[in-house]
């Protein structure tokens, strides 16, 4: 038994030794050197400036940015710079309210570059170049960024470039505050007068463009305006008889909706009837219609009534009412009725005023002239003198 525990223990205390072997032959993956450059190392307030950062990796390896990182500033009145691991998306971390010190730039993407050593051992040239600028006076350490770097073998590591010092002035007066320096006084902007080959020159430019404009004027073709003569209006008779005629073909070709022909109809017939006998008919409803026929003294009679037509239109337009090809024609014949009907009484009215007229012209015919005698060239014209009586009714005006 005792044989055999310490059997165990041997074994148990080979077995530990070969991993401490292992991991003793295990190093840990070196991590890159870095070289660091400033474009410039004195600058003024918010100047831009390029600072670079380089290194040889092995193949395989890679450098990703991780976080750009500004200094902080000290509490005290001094404002003198320190270096922080603040990053730049983060510029709340400043102590107080004084901002960043740095305000980075988008950075471009790193160039990579195969490079063999003096061993003929091939490496990778790593180079990144970030923008900036500074917006404190001072010697200001510039804090190299957070990089990640993965070895060959796919271990990340935590890498920092080192740190420079970039040296800042002011581009405010030494040993003064801002709060010191009192504003410059204005100064006047001088705006030189126009001189004689200027207004000359603008004139010229006036003349000349009014030489084009009349060039062009006088080159624009006329355009004879001629004024076409109107043509007289038609009759209100012949006008009503050609609206029959045409509503009269359409009649036979009456369909299911006769609504267009009757409004057709009663539109053709009310102005025929308004040009004729200068009463507001068109317009107007049946019952005006009537009413200002009555009123005027104008009688129809029963068997070609306007009404009784314009009420079967409208019974036909409003009332959806259904009308044949025999009834359009029997109307068609009531409004010629109407027609010829006022004709007639218009040539009636017209045969009576003629008649009148003539009357009239020869009872002046019959008055005797009075002619006034032309003793001399340019004489005044003979007129007629009124009648005996009423000369002697003007002679004495009390009678």
């Amino acid at each position: 038994m005792r044989r055999l525990g310490s059997a165990r223990l041997v074994a148990l205390a080979a077995f530990l030794l070969a991993l401490d072997l292992r991991a003793a032959e295990k190093k840990p993956a070196p991590a890159p050197l870095f070289d660091v450059t400033l474009d410039k190392t004195a600058v003024a307030l918010g100047d831009r400036v390029l600072v670079t950062y380089s290194a040889r990796i092995p193949r395989g390896a890679a450098l990703e940015l991780d976080a750009l990182v500004s200094p902080k500033l000290a509490p005290d009145a001094e404002r003198t710079p320190v270096p922080s691991d603040a990053k730049r998306e983060s510029p709340s971390e400043s102590p107080g309210d004084k901002g960043p010190v740095l305000e980075f730039e988008t950075p471009a993407p790193a160039s990579l570059k195969t490079v063999k050593t003096a061993d003929g051992q091939e490496l990778v040239e790593w180079t990144r170049t970030f923008p900036f600028a500074a917006f404190v006076a001072g010697a200001i350490p510039i804090p190299g960024p957070r990089l990640v770097y993965t070895t060959p073998d796919g271990e990340k590591l935590n890498v920092r470039p080192p740190s420079v010092t970039l040296q800042v002035s002011s581009r405010l007066p030494g040993d003064q505050s801002p709060e010191a320096l009192r504003p410059k006084a204005d100064r006047g902007i001088y705006i030189p007068s126009r001189g004689f080959w200027f207004w000359a020159s603008l004139v010229l430019g006036a003349a000349l463009l009014a030489v084009l404009i009349w060039a062009l004027a006088r080159r624009r073709p006329k355009v004879e305006t001629t004024k076409t003569a109107e043509e007289p209006p038609i009759a209100p008779s012949p006008e009503f008889l050609a609206a029959l005629a045409q509503l009269s073909r359409e009649a036979e070709l009456l369909g299911d909706d006769p609504r267009e022909f009757y409004s057709r109809l009663t539109h053709a017939a009310k102005r025929y009837m308004e040009r004729r006998l200068s009463l507001p008919i068109l317009e107007s409803t049946t019952l005006e219609t009537v009413r200002f026929l009555r009123e005027s003294g104008i009688d129809f009679p029963s068997e070609i009534a306007p009404g009784e037509l314009f009420g079967a239109a409208d019974h036909v337009k409003f009332g959806k009412g259904a009308s044949t090809r025999d009834e359009a024609r029997r109307y068609l014949a009531r409004a010629r009725n109407i027609h010829d009907h006022l004709e007639r009484r218009q040539a009636e009215i017209e045969a009576r005023q003629a008649a009148l007229a003539a009357q009239a012209d020869a009872k002046t015919a019959q008055v005797p002239s009075q002619i006034a005698p032309s003793g001399h060239a340019g004489a005044a014209p003979a007129r007629l003198g009124p009648a005996p009586s009423q000369a002697s009714s003007a002679r004495n005006p009390s009678s």
